[in-house]
């Protein structure tokens, strides 16, 4: 805590240590003041204005720094964006692809089922007809898709955590407003 008296009514004032340097009113006047820093021996030490220039510009150096490493981190997670909305079209296309697929085994089983058999008053019944093909694509498919459904859920948590980049970015912007 800094202890001090108010430079127009000589209010006595306690304010803590990190307002050094800052614009403060006297609760008592009303008055605007510079919080001064205490010494190592104590002693009440007023910022200068090119002091109080230097801290601001050192603020906002920093600022522009966090600025420049959120937009960074923004231009990554936009890029993560796009390749999330990409794969997530690819998967939605695989989907539509399964289902084709799925169909036409049905409907292959179902012709191979309905077929009758050959020759009048025989049983020739001639071998199943290979789906083994078929059954692959779909298995192939299948394979694809939940790969790219694991994938959208990873970019999915990734974008979760963006709120508290941002929650960063609007304390840092507020203590440049203080200042």
């Amino acid at each position: 805590m800094i202890e001090f008296d108010c430079t127009h009514c000589n209010n006595h004032l306690k304010v803590e240590d990190r307002h050094v340097g800052r614009q403060a009113r006297c609760r008592v006047c009303g008055g605007m003041l510079v919080v001064p820093n205490v010494d190592a021996d104590g002693r009440l030490q007023f910022l200068t204005d090119a002091a109080r220039i230097a801290r601001y510009e050192r603020l906002v150096r920093r600022g522009e720094i966090q600025c420049r490493k959120y937009e960074q981190d923004l231009a990554t997670l936009y890029k993560k964006y796009q390749d999330a909305r990409r794969e997530s079209e690819r998967a939605a296309a695989l989907e539509s692809d399964l289902k084709v697929a799925e169909a036409r085994l049905a409907d292959a089983e179902a012709a191979f089922k309905a077929r009758p058999p050959e020759g009048p008053g025989t049983l020739n019944v001639s071998p199943e007809p290979d789906l083994a093909p078929l059954s692959d694509v779909v298995a192939a498919l299948t394979a694809q898709l939940e790969a790219e459904r694991t994938a959208r859920q990873q970019l999915q948590q990734t974008f979760e955590s963006t709120p508290a980049a941002t929650q960063e970015i609007e304390a840092l912007h507020h203590e440049l407003q203080r200042n």
